[in-house]
């Protein structure tokens, strides 16, 4: 439990802690990260106060949660991508969700005090973590925020369902284009969409450890949808250019 400012300091500077230069204003820098955060406002965090040693940023490729370690509060993603993923006996990896600002790393976080994912970020990463307890008792008082944590449990239970039914009977071909109308649906409520183009950080091999096939497949198959005029993907950002066409190959109408 951190008490001190030389406490904080020195979780600040082995967790890349906002404001962690500035040992005399700590407490208002922490804070200030809630205040100014874009997607405070809409998440499920705005029902409890700012915890003020629980933001950090990780730089792109760094593990933040580790599978069945003790988590350190309800952890949230507040900008940036990362996603979960387990790893097979054999050292593969298999991908199960893709985290963009404002979701939780798991609804699991809120019940329970270890998760059997990891989490790896894609690009720079802000997060933060809050107290469990004071979620907890803001759900039992509030009935808005007892919807709002019940919302995210269906989308997850949903998300589940339909990654069940994707690997077992989706074809690749859908199932790429799925996880791209997918991304940009969710961008969409978070107002990260213009014009039909969106931040693209993913790299092959990351699209096919989420769709269960070789890198070598989604290679080709983004070429084919890139040849076919349906989508443009360069410099990390991706343009749907037939929105129809890769709905009826995700079979999504």
């Amino acid at each position: 439990m951190i008490k001190t400012e030389r406490q904080f300091d020195e979780y600040a500077r082995g967790n890349g802690m906002v404001g962690a230069a500035q040992p005399t204003d700590w407490r208002a820098a922490a804070l200030s990260a809630c205040s100014s955060c874009a997607v405070r406002a809409q998440g499920i965090c705005s029902a409890v106060r700012p915890k003020v040693h629980g933001h950090a940023t990780s730089r792109p490729r760094q593990t933040i949660y580790r599978a069945n370690e003790p988590l350190n509060g309800v952890r949230m993603i507040c900008e940036g991508w990362a996603f979960s993923f387990t790893l097979l006996p054999d050292g593969r990896r298999h991908i199960i969700s893709f985290l963009l600002p404002g979701d939780l790393v798991s609804v699991r976080s809120v019940l329970q005090d270890r998760l059997p994912f990891s989490v790896h970020t894609l690009t720079e990463v802000r997060h933060c973590s809050f107290e469990r307890a004071e979620l907890i008792a803001a759900m039992r008082e509030k009935p808005d925020v007892f919807q709002q944590f019940s919302d995210l449990c269906v989308a997850e239970l949903e998300s589940a369902n339909q990654l069940a039914t994707d690997m077992g009977r989706r074809s690749a071909e859908q199932r790429l284009a799925r996880l791209i109308l997918g991304l940009k649906a969710r961008l969409t409520s978070r107002n990260l969409v213009r014009d039909q183009s969106f931040e693209f950080p993913l790299r092959q091999q990351h699209m096919a450890d989420a769709i269960g096939v070789t890198s070598v497949h989604v290679s080709r198959m983004i070429t084919t949808l890139h040849d076919a005029g349906v989508i443009d993907l360069r410099n990390r950002r991706l343009k749907i250019l037939r929105q129809a066409e890769l709905e009826r190959i995700a079979n999504a109408r």
